[in-house]
């Protein structure tokens, strides 16, 4: 199967998801062996893809649960209001992006159909007007809507059966003075009741009731033929004709050149306008059914108050009365244009909509005293407002700092919602340097939640849709400055390589959206720009600045000693893993310049619990060795270059790689140390031969360690005030490593009493200041007393043996202190 770094699994988090979605486009966009780059809206189609699967799975869930949990309802309606957002981004940045059709030839004979086509391509804001329409009514949620099961009620009712009942028994009523049917209609034409202004039984006008609401949610949800079909069902066949009249066009398949089989003879109607203002006065109309009314005024795109009062409690709707009701004016204002007939002009009375635009319309939604208004808030209409009048990157440039400001779950999905969108946008509409510095930011914030959220392996995808390598540079280094969790690190740089390194599918499916898998068909070619090698530079750069004020010290202040390993702070530990970025990346002279700056910080403060860890996690001298193999055969060819740029940043000198080793060799010698401190915290006697052998090789390492450790570093700078850094290392340490051998040989002596004599070798040799440098360093560390107590000690212990245990195993009794 194939291997992604962000696995996709319907199971796991959203992030998760919307990140793998993304990661195939870069992977995709990386692969060289495709002819063309994938479309963004392979991903966009995911996106709507996860949305409309939480949406299903939280539907049927609310539905298991009747319908009465709130949270649950909540959640449900989100995702679903997500899914139409993905679904209109779709649909309108598909026309966006398409190519302007060709000209269609158009004569005077030529449909109403065909020359409304011909006007809407060259008038792309009506056409987004129309597909705006469109997605409405095929995103509408119809759950309310059971047209089948009243069927079953309505349907096989005679259209008035009650009223007929209540005609044919008039004369007995009147017998029995029933006056309740004194006003019903004599005749049962459907103009009746408007004719003579009587009434239909209450039993009719309710099923009339039922079956009008019926048809105009149909209408409603553009299923035109459905509302025509269930008109004729319920006997309402006046009401079949007209909404035919709606449906068809006066369309020739001959003149038009249609090709479709179906279509085969001219039919519809002629005079579109004529009906559309008969409608329209039909609407207006005393004594219709408020159901047929709506109809009526939905239908002509006259009068919709009536409509937009029913539909108060819903965003869509009204927005969709709103934007019809724009668009078969703009409709019917071009046929007037290019109509010869003054007559036709004057025959039409339907008045002009409130609304010019579909921003006018979103504000008017906004400000309306109902229900609507507060939907109008919802963030997610508020982006699909503008996502309809192409203002996206305006919104993100209003609610970056409101997102900043307010940290909630919402704010987290709105978050998430506008990042994906501005990457789409991004991508297929490059931005300016302002709008880019608007992508960056709210990127950055998308950035920050996901390490908030311990999702830091979905860092890199993000990362690589940063316009400037610069900005993604410094934000991908804050980020890696705060890992310290070494397979933290690991996970990052596998995802990092993978996007910014181009590579080569050996599958060789080219111009295919396929799978990768990451082991066996990705081949890395080599990254000229050094991106990762950057960042990783930054992030460690990043926190040796700011870690620096930590390990600022006075020359003149006291240094203690920390070697407990309970002394190791976050601080240390925070600056040893930064340097580790570089040996994660294989970045060798990095590693050795900034492992010795660590190294010097921790030496010049005391700090040798966290100079030992560092050791301990590192192996120094194997990276000293792996540099020495990665520059084989370099030495000649980096001479030439050094010879023709004087400038050039010198690399690793003998010098640098041997105060590496030197410090090695002093942490093996502290190591040894903590060895015997434990040994002797343990309670284990001084007993064995293999305890003289350990005794015996702990003495040679400290001892080389005290005769050498930094001398040949040592002589570039002869100045007492200001001496070379390396020089200062010896001053501090040279007496605590003799003191802490001292103490070994102390607790030795059980073992064998020559120790004791060793240990007063050791003092000779500290007082013989022209051999050696150790006196020099008791005195310049401050701790020359500290020696003396020391050296007291071991002569009152020495008194175990009387005075040829004190004198014993001198040989220049003058010398001794």
């Amino acid at each position: 199967m194939p291997i992604d770094l962000v696995t996709y699994d319907q199971n796991t988090s959203i992030e998760v998801q919307f990140a793998q979605a993304l990661e195939r486009f870069q992977l995709n966009k990386s692969n060289t062996s495709l002819t063309s780059p994938p479309p963004p809206f392979n991903f966009l189609q995911k996106f709507k893809s996860i949305a409309a699967t939480q949406a299903l799975q939280l539907g049927e869930e609310l539905q298991s649960k009747n319908d009465t949990d709130n949270v649950l309802r909540e959640q449900f309606e989100n995702w679903n209001l997500e899914t139409k957002l993905w679904i209109l981004v779709e649909e309108l940045y598909s026309f966006r992006l398409s190519n302007p059709e060709e000209n269609i030839e158009i004569h005077e004979y030529s449909s109403l159909s065909l020359k409304q086509e011909n006007y809407l391509s060259t008038h792309p804001k009506l056409k987004e007007l129309l597909i705006i329409i469109n997605w409405i009514q095929q995103t509408t949620n119809n759950s309310n809507l059971n047209v089948s099961g009243d069927y079953d009620t309505n349907i096989e009712q005679t259209k008035w059966q009650n009223t007929k009942i209540a005609i044919e028994t008039k004369e007995v009523n009147s017998l029995l003075n029933n006056k309740g049917v004194d006003n019903i209609v004599d005749k049962l034409d459907i103009d009746a009741p408007l004719r003579t202004n009587s009434i239909i039984d209450p039993k009719d006008q309710l099923i009339d009731s039922e079956n009008y609401a019926i048809i105009y949610k149909l209408l409603l949800n553009g299923k035109i033929q459905e509302a025509i079909d269930y008109a004729n069902n319920t006997g309402n066949f006046a009401l079949a004709l007209i909404l035919v009249g709606g449906a068809q066009d006066y369309i020739d398949p001959v003149l038009d050149g249609i090709k479709d089989s179906n279509i085969s003879v001219a039919s519809g109607i002629k005079h579109k306008l004529l009906w559309k203002e008969t409608v329209y006065k039909l609407s207006q109309q005393k004594g219709l059914n408020d159901y047929e009314r709506l109809i009526y005024n939905y239908l002509s795109g006259g009068d919709i108050s009536e409509n937009l009062k029913a539909s108060r409690n819903s965003w869509e709707e009204s927005l969709l009365l709103y934007a019809y009701q724009l668009l078969s004016y703009k409709l019917q204002s071009f046929i007037l244009e290019n109509s010869n007939e003054e007559s036709l002009s004057l025959a039409i009375s339907i008045p002009k909509p409130q609304s010019d635009s579909i921003e006018e319309i979103l504000n008017i939604l906004s400000n309306a005293n109902s229900e609507v208004s507060l939907e109008s808030r919802n963030p997610l209409r508020i982006i699909s407002g503008a996502i309809m009048i192409d203002k996206v990157e305006s919104l993100i440039d209003n609610i970056n700092q409101d997102l900043v400001n307010n940290n909630n779950n919402n704010n987290e999905n709105i978050l998430r919602i506008l990042v994906h969108l501005s990457i789409f946008i991004a991508i297929i509409k490059p931005w300016g340097n302002d709008q880019s510095e608007n992508l960056t930011t709210i990127i950055t914030l998308y950035i920050s939640m996901l390490s908030e959220t311990n999702k830091s392996e979905l860092i890199p995808v993000y990362l690589s849709f940063i316009p400037d390598e610069k900005d993604a540079r410094e934000t991908y280094s804050i980020i890696l400055s705060s890992i310290t969790d070494k397979e933290q690190q690991t996970k990052q740089l596998q995802a990092a390589k993978k996007l910014t390194q181009p590579f080569i599918s050996v599958n060789n499916n080219e111009g295919d959206d396929v799978d990768i898998d990451v082991d066996t068909d990705m081949v890395i070619v080599e990254d000229d720009d050094n991106k990762l090698i950057n960042v990783l530079r930054r992030t460690v750069e990043r926190v040796m600045i700011e870690t620096a004020p930590n390990y600022e010290r006075q020359q003149n202040d006291p240094v203690i000693v920390k070697d407990d390993e309970l002394s190791v702070d976050e601080i240390d530990f925070k600056l040893y893993r930064s340097v580790e970025w570089f040996y994660e990346n294989q970045m060798y002279e990095d590693a050795i310049k900034a492992t010795i700056v660590v190294i010097r910080r921790f030496l010049i403060n005391g700090k040798l619990a966290s100079l030992k860890k560092f050791a301990k996690e590192n192996n120094f001298k194997q990276l000293i060795s792996n540099y020495d193999i990665e520059t084989v055969g370099e030495d000649d060819q980096q001479q030439q270059q050094q010879q023709q740029d004087e400038k050039k940043e010198e690399r690793v000198t003998d010098d640098t790689k041997q105060e590496l080793i030197e410090y090695t060799n002093f942490i093996e010698g502290l190591e040894l140390i903590d060895d015997w401190k434990l040994f002797i915290n343990q309670g284990h006697p001084f007993k064995g031969t293999s305890v003289d052998s350990s005794l015996e090789k702990t003495e040679k390492v400290l001892k080389n360690i005290l005769q050498n450790w930094l001398l040949e570093l040592n002589t570039n700078r002869d100045d007492d005030l200001n001496p070379p850094i390396v020089q200062q290392f010896r001053i501090l340490y040279i007496p605590y490593l003799i003191i802490e051998l001292l103490t070994i040989y102390e607790n030795a002596r059980a073992q064998n009493w020559k120790y004791i004599k060793q240990a007063y070798q050791l003092i000779n040799e500290v007082a013989d200041d022209q051999s050696n440098d150790y006196l020099n360093c008791f005195i310049k560390s401050g701790r020359i007393k500290e020696f003396m107590a020391k050296c007291g000690e071991l002569s009152i212990i020495a008194c175990e043996h009387g005075i040829t245990g004190i004198f014993g195993g001198t040989t220049k009794g003058k010398e001794s202190i």
